[in-house]
């Protein structure tokens, strides 16, 4: 991860579908994360570091994505509170 300025999930939903509107309940402070797989596929995600030795990776499958889950910023929001960091992300094909 990089040391790159916070932004609310709700801004990240808000850059990838600028024609959604989105309502969240919780302000998460975090930063979108990006890798690049061995075949040059480009995979989000959205990363949650509170600094600690414990994290948590939420996984949603091949039909979801991160940022349309409200339950996924609950869990994240909870989880914060008490100091765990949080990684959720896109898997392949999940659009498909």
């Amino acid at each position: 991860m990089c040391d790159e300025p916070h932004t609310p999930l709700f801004s990240i939903v808000s850059f990838l579908f600028p024609d959604r509107i989105v309502l969240t309940r919780y302000m998460l402070s975090g930063q979108l994360a990006t890798t690049i797989t061995k075949d040059g596929l480009e995979l989000k995600g959205f990363w949650v570091n509170k600094k600690s030795d414990i994290a948590v990776f939420h996984s949603h499958g091949t039909s979801g994505d991160f940022y349309t889950h409200n339950f996924i910023e609950l869990e994240a929001d909870k989880l914060s509170k008490q100091g765990i960091s949080f990684l959720t992300a896109n898997n392949r094909g999940h659009d498909v």
